[in-house]
């Protein structure tokens, strides 16, 4: 498969854009309560106030694919940044249709 369903493509666009906007709200609003329950505000800032400026400059999401683990599929996405800066790798896992994780990292780490 080289396209995420529509579920998946749409709670992806729902973390990046709340991550660009420092919208905490908005950002554990896609998740499942384990995920609501274990993303504190203090996590989910400290990512946002490092990626937001770069998003706001521009950036290119690419869907890399997808594996499954457990009773999850996780998403892989490329963030490439119109800064020229290194890439970041986006982990997002979901089932039933919510996200049950979110990671994002330089490619390694």
């Amino acid at each position: 498969m080289n396209t995420p369903d529509d579920i998946t493509k749409r709670c992806f666009e729902a973390l990046l854009a709340a991550t660009a906007a420092g919208d905490y709200e908005r950002f554990v609003s896609v998740g499942d309560e384990k995920f609501r329950n274990g993303i504190r505000p203090e996590m989910f800032h400290r990512v946002s106030r490092s990626l937001a400026p770069r998003m706001q400059k521009g950036f290119t999401p690419e869907f890399l694919g997808e594996l499954r683990q457990k009773d999850s599929m996780v998403s892989l996405w490329q963030l490439r940044f119109a800064d020229g800066g290194e890439d970041r790798l986006m982990r997002v896992s979901m089932a039933g249709g919510r996200v049950r994780g979110a990671l994002v990292t330089p490619a390694f780490s």
